[in-house]
C-alpha cells in the first residue's frame, strides 16, 4: 500500500499532466487567467489557481495549489463545451476523482490535506499556518467577546545600577484597537504576575493604576480600567459597555523590575538561560515582541525563541519542556542598534515611548540593540519566550 506521501505525489503528477493537456487543447493559448475565464465562463480565481498549479514542477506543489475537485469538474464541463477532445476530458476527470478520494480517505477535508502537504512543502507551510491561526482568532474573539488589533510588548534590559551581576528590566506593553465584540462581556486588558515588587517607570511602587499607564500614549479620553489584586496577581479589565470597532481604545503601561535578570552563571553551574516571557491572553491580529538590550549585556550572541502550549503542561523547567514546544515558523529579526531601528508601523509612537521611559530611568537609548519577533494572529493561550544564554561569571 502506498504511503500518503506517495499518493499525493501520484495525484499531483496526474493532475498536472491531464490538465496541461486540457489547457493546451482549449483554443486561444497561451492562456492568461482573465482571458481564459472569459472564454470558459468561469471566475478568474479558478483559472488563476489552475494555471499557476499547472506550471509547478513539484507534484506536492501542484496538489497544494490546484483548486478543489468541484471547481475542477466545473472547469472541465466548460472545456467540453469548447469541443476539447473527450478522451482528454475523461482522463482529467479520472485524475480529479482520485484527488477527491485522496482528500476524503487520507485527510478528511481539503484544509487537512494542505496541512499534511505543508510538512513536506516548506513553501506551503506559512500559508497553511496563517489560515489556521486566522480561524482560531475569529473563533476565540467571538467566544470571549474581546479582540485586539495589535499587542506590542517591549522588554528593555539595562545594567543594574545596584548590582554588577544583575540586569534591570523594564516592560512597555501596548494594546491597540482593544474592543468588545459582544455586548455584556468583560474585556480583560492584562494580568500581571509578580513575585517581587512592581515599580512604575519612576521607580515607585505600583498602587492601582497610579503611574502605571503612560497616559500620553493612550487613547483620549483616557479609557477607564478596573484593577483587582489577589495573591500576587493584578487583573486589569476595561470598564464600560461599548461594542464594535468605533469603541476601540489604546492602552499603554510600563513596569520597572530592578535586578530582574541574571547577567552570569557560576562556573560550576549547568548551562542556563535568562528569559523574557509573554502569554497570549488577548485574541490579536498582530503580536510584536521586542527585546532591547544594552550593548554590554549578553554580548556576542543573538537571542533564541521558543513557543510553548500552556494547556496540559507538565514541565515548567525549560530543559524539560520540549514536549510542550509548538512547532511553528516564527523567528527573531535582529533590528540593529540605535533608536532609529526600533520603528513599528503598527505602533507609530513606539520610538517616543522608548525615549520617554529611558529618559525617566536616565538610560542611554542609543546604547540599545534590538531584536523583534512579529507574529500574525498569535495562538491564543501560547507562551512566547525570548532568552539569552548566560555566560560564566568572570573571575
Amino acid at each position: 500500500m502506498k504511503s500518503v506521501e506517495d499518493q499525493i505525489v501520484t495525484v499531483g503528477n496526474d493532475l498536472a499532466r491531464t490538465f496541461s493537456d486540457v489547457l493546451d487543447a482549449i483554443p486561444g493559448g497561451p492562456h492568461r487567467p482573465q482571458r481564459l475565464a472569459r472564454s470558459l465562463g468561469v471566475n478568474t480565481i479558478l483559472t488563476s489557481r489552475l494555471l499557476k498549479a499547472a506550471q509547478q514542477h513539484d507534484p506536492m506543489a501542484v496538489a497544494h495549489m490546484v483548486p478543489g475537485p468541484e471547481p475542477l469538474r466545473r472547469l472541465l464541463r466548460a472545456a467540453e463545451r469548447k469541443k476539447v477532445n473527450p478522451e482528454l476530458i475523461r482522463e482529467a476527470r479520472a485524475a480529479v476523482d482520485r484527488f477527491a478520494q485522496l482528500i476524503d480517505v487520507e485527510a478528511g477535508d481539503r484544509s487537512a490535506l494542505d496541512a499534511i502537504i505543508s510538512g513536506w512543502l516548506p513553501d506551503a507551510r506559512e500559508r497553511v499556518e496563517l489560515i489556521a491561526k486566522q480561524s482560531v482568532f475569529r473563533g476565540i474573539s467571538q467566544l470571549l467577546g474581546t479582540a485586539c488589533d495589535v499587542q506590542h510588548h517591549t522588554a528593555i534590559l539595562y545594567p543594574s545600577s545596584q548590582r554588577k551581576d544583575r540586569v534591570d528590566q523594564l516592560w512597555i506593553s501596548v494594546a491597540g484597537g482593544l474592543r468588545r465584540v459582544r455586548p455584556g462581556l468583560v474585556v480583560h486588558y492584562d494580568t500581571v504576575h509578580a513575585t517581587g515588587p512592581m515599580l512604575t517607570v519612576a521607580g515607585k511602587p505600583v498602587e492601582g493604576l497610579d503611574g502605571l499607564l503612560l497616559e500620553q500614549f493612550c487613547s483620549k479620553p483616557l479609557p477607564e480600567l478596573e484593577v483587582s489584586h489577589a495573591d500576587g496577581i493584578a487583573q486589569y479589565t476595561l470598564s464600560g459597555s461599548e461594542v464594535g470597532t468605533q469603541s476601540a481604545v489604546q492602552l499603554v503601561h510600563a513596569t520597572f523590575l530592578p535586578g530582574k535578570q541574571a547577567l552570569y552563571r557560576s562556573a560550576g553551574d549547568s548551562p542556563r538561560r535568562t528569559k523574557m516571557t509573554i502569554g497570549i491572553a488577548l485574541p490579536s491580529r498582530t503580536l510584536i515582541f521586542d527585546v532591547l538590550v544594552h550593548q554590554s549585556v549578553y554580548t556576542g550572541q543573538d537571542p533564541n525563541l521558543s513557543l510553548y502550549r500552556t494547556v496540559g503542561v507538565f514541565h515548567r523547567d525549560p530543559s524539560q519542556r520540549e514536549i510542550d514546544r509548538l512547532d511553528v515558523i516564527e523567528s527573531i529579526q535582529p533590528l540593529g542598534a540605535g533608536i532609529a531601528k526600533f520603528r513599528a508601523a503598527e505602533t507609530p509612537a513606539n520610538q517616543d515611548m522608548i525615549r520617554y521611559v529611558c529618559a525617566r530611568r536616565e538610560w542611554d537609548v542609543d546604547q540599545l540593540r534590538g531584536y523583534r519577533c512579529r507574529i500574525e494572529y498569535p495562538i491564543y493561550g501560547a507562551e512566547i519566550v525570548i532568552g539569552f544564554d548566560l555566560g560564566v561569571r568572570p573571575d
